[in-house]
């Protein structure tokens, strides 16, 4: 398993224009100043999140990462020749309070409203990662800070859980 967020766009020749991915990028040399973390924690960390939400997903429990957002499932009824099949997909809602703060619209596959959904368990995320809650918390905060200045900048991040 392995997580991250490939960073920003920089200044080129006009045409020429690109995403940088490199970990040498400006978000990534942000996030290594953020927080006293070092990569290796942020990495194990962000690994133990990618963990806790899928094991949450595979049950249809959504789970929520305060200040980051949501991650649930939604599903849809297909009727088939043979009998109705329901397709489930997962899908991810910023917190509202990026989307307001940076000017974004709302998802169009959004969760619904009567859902509820768990708080992430720091203390299990840590427990994974082997660092202590405090640290394990420090590091998800500092990311979701590092998310809202390269929003905030205008520059272009995709974050992905991978498990």
């Amino acid at each position: 398993m392995s997580s991250g967020m490939a960073g920003a766009n920089t200044e080129q020749p006009a045409g020429t224009r690109r995403n940088r991915t490199s970990e040498a990028g400006p978000a990534a040399r942000r996030a290594s100043r953020a927080t006293d973390t070092n990569t290796e924690e942020r990495v194990a960390v962000w690994d133990a999140v990618a963990a806790y939400v899928q094991e949450h997903l595979l049950v249809q429990k959504g789970v929520w990462i305060p200040t980051f957002g949501s991650f649930d499932t939604i599903s849809k009824d297909i009727r088939t020749a043979d009998g109705t099949v329901t397709l489930r997909w997962p899908v991810f809602q910023l917190a509202r309070n990026l989307r307001a703060m940076h000017h974004l619209g709302s998802d169009k596959d959004s969760l619904p409203a009567h859902r509820e959904v768990e708080t992430l368990k720091y203390s299990e995320v840590a427990a994974a990662a082997s660092v202590t809650w405090q640290r394990g918390k420090t590091c998800i905060q500092s990311t979701v800070s590092l998310l809202s200045n390269c929003l905030k900048n205008g520059e272009n991040v995709a974050f992905v859980l991978k498990t």
